[in-house]
């Protein structure tokens, strides 16, 4: 049996086995390479041609695509290991399915390890920036580290709450204010408004209030326009800030 029909029924596996990773976080994955030796080969052949059948596990390298905004991916390179089951059809070739033995969520993090810590300082950096005595225990700094962090990650609760390792209770909680004000908006943060020279740092200011339960956004027809309304009902338009 030709090894080289081999190596590739193993590809084609790999390759299918990467458009099933649905991750929340992971925008896309696709197999870079597999440095499969000969001696691997010729066990697998050896299978074939006695049972028909034939099974190995092997390590490929893997390229995710992790999301680092709205519109920005990561490339990310690791070594994942798969179980591999082949076999022959009844024209004589070669095919076979691929499944992971890693956890995708796994690899999520793995990705995001080598640079979290220093994201993760420019994000308390940033809230403090807005107000310098808040403590990183109280309920608006954290809730502060939930939008800024979504805006990286995704609006995603479990990819946010291992970003920040803090309880994912916490997490949904914040995630219901962002998603009534509409902040969080499917795969998307709305947060354009954040870059706008002029009124970016006020809405970024509004926004945190609104994941801190302090204030409520909500559109407003007359306005054509968000509006921020604060406990006692009064509405802060965006466009007069």
């Amino acid at each position: 049996m030709k090894l080289e029909a081999i190596r590739t029924a193993i590809e084609h596996a790999v390759s299918v086995a990467m458009q099933q990773v649905k991750v929340p976080g992971i925008s896309g994955a696709e197999l870079n390479e597999i440095p499969l030796d000969p001696k691997q080969l010729r066990a697998v052949a050896a299978q074939l041609e006695n049972r028909k059948l034939a099974e190995a596990r092997i390590s490929a390298a893997v390229a995710f695509f992790l999301r680092v905004s709205n519109g920005d991916v990561l490339e990310s390179i690791q070594c994942i290991e798969f179980e591999v089951k082949l076999n022959v059809d009844g024209n004589g070739s070669v095919c076979g399915v691929a499944s992971s033995l890693t956890d995708w969520a796994e690899c999520w993090d793995q990705g995001f390890a080598p640079f979290k810590e220093a994201a993760l300082q420019n994000m308390r950096n940033d809230v403090l920036s807005i107000d310098g005595t808040l403590s990183e225990d109280s309920a608006t700094f954290r809730s502060a580290m939930v939008l800024f962090s979504s805006e990286m990650v995704g609006p995603y609760v479990e990819r946010i709450a291992s970003f920040l390792d803090i309880p994912c209770s916490f997490v949904d909680v914040v995630a219901a204010r962002l998603l009534e004000a509409r902040i969080w908006e499917g795969d998307q943060v709305r947060c354009e408004s954040w870059f706008d020279p002029k009124k970016g740092g006020a809405t970024i200011l509004l926004d945190v209030m609104v994941a801190a339960g302090e204030f409520i956004r909500s559109w407003s027809v007359e306005k054509n326009d968000y509006v921020y309304r604060v406990a006692d009902m009064r509405s802060i338009s965006h466009m007069a800030i």
